[in-house]
């Protein structure tokens, strides 16, 4: 469970609303009030690469105590979400992404990587007879119409659980870390 929150290094919000989501999909309002309260227990601080600051949640939690009621972002009673057509009410749980995967056995994006290179590249030069094959990250980001994953995609085909997948065992590795022009190599086992 993450123990910090983060807050904007080179502005302070008007408000700032911070929540901690749990893994079984509740969550706790941590901080609700004036940023620059919370800006008060950073202000000091040397600023990360991020852009962000983190604030451990206990000190959010301290700082929120403090906070009245009229400076708070009120919450919406579930009448006014429904008027406003928000699908969300509070009173819901929230969920990761990846649990509500795993709840309906549906494969990870990873999952889908692995299986569209064991179908399109693998299986294909396995029935040619071929010793070897290259996969390009790059083209496999465009196949999958994802966006901006390149280093999700290098992952999934630089894991050992690809190599156990198809039965193949990696040669090298050529191109940037997680780049678009990355080149794998496997040895067809």
């Amino acid at each position: 469970m993450q123990n910090f929150l983060t807050f904007p290094v080179k502005h302070v919000p008007d408000y700032y609303l911070g929540i901690k989501i749990h893994y079984d999909g509740t969550f706790t309002e941590v901080f609700n009030g004036h940023g620059s309260i919370a800006w008060e227990a950073i202000k000091n601080r040397k600023p990360k690469k991020t852009n962000l600051h983190c604030i451990p949640v206990n000190t959010l939690a301290r700082l929120n105590e403090n906070v009245q009621t009229k400076d708070r972002i009120p919450r919406r009673d579930k009448k006014s979400l429904h008027r406003t057509n928000q699908s969300l009410s509070m009173s819901k749980k929230l969920v990761p992404t990846s649990m509500m995967r795993a709840r309906r056995h549906e494969m990870s994006l990873s999952d889908d990587v692995r299986q569209y290179c064991k179908e399109t590249y693998v299986d294909p030069a396995r029935a040619r007879g071929e010793k070897t094959v290259i996969i390009r990250s790059g083209e496999v980001q465009s196949a999958l119409n994802y966006k901006n994953r390149c280093p999700l995609v290098c992952s999934a085909i630089g894991s050992n659980l690809f190599e156990k997948m198809c039965n193949v065992r990696r040669i090298c590795v050529e191109g940037p870390l997680n780049g678009a022009s990355t080149l794998f190599t496997f040895k067809l086992i």
